[in-house]
């Protein structure tokens, strides 16, 4: 099962800070920069709000420009994210930005 479990969905691209992500990583914007690093909420920067959730796993030494889901519905069992956070935490969080993380019920 992917990410992405709805057939509403807007996407985007940003850039990405370097380094590893995952696919359903939660990313927060900092302020200064508009860069997307992954969202923790312990940050200052701008990126302890989340933003957008990415949809490819990257890895990359310098930063890249990557896809991004803006507004839809996702797999909660598919989110990572920085400190700070917990899975409950982060599922209303993204709500204020319209992500809605939802359980994937099989069969």
């Amino acid at each position: 099962m992917g990410v992405v479990i709805g057939d509403l969905m807007v996407t985007d691209s940003g850039i990405i800070e370097a380094g590893s992500y995952t696919a359903g990583a939660v990313l927060g914007k900092v302020s200064n920069s508009g860069v997307l690093k992954l969202s923790s909420k312990s940050a200052t920067d701008g990126s302890e709000k989340p933003y957008a959730i990415l949809l490819e796993d990257v890895e990359s030494d310098t930063q890249k420009r990557v896809p991004i889901l803006l507004l839809g519905e996702i797999n909660k069992d598919s989110l990572s994210f920085g400190n700070g956070w917990d899975l409950d935490s982060v599922v209303r969080a993204l709500r204020d930005i319209s992500i809605f993380a939802k359980g994937v019920i099989d069969g």
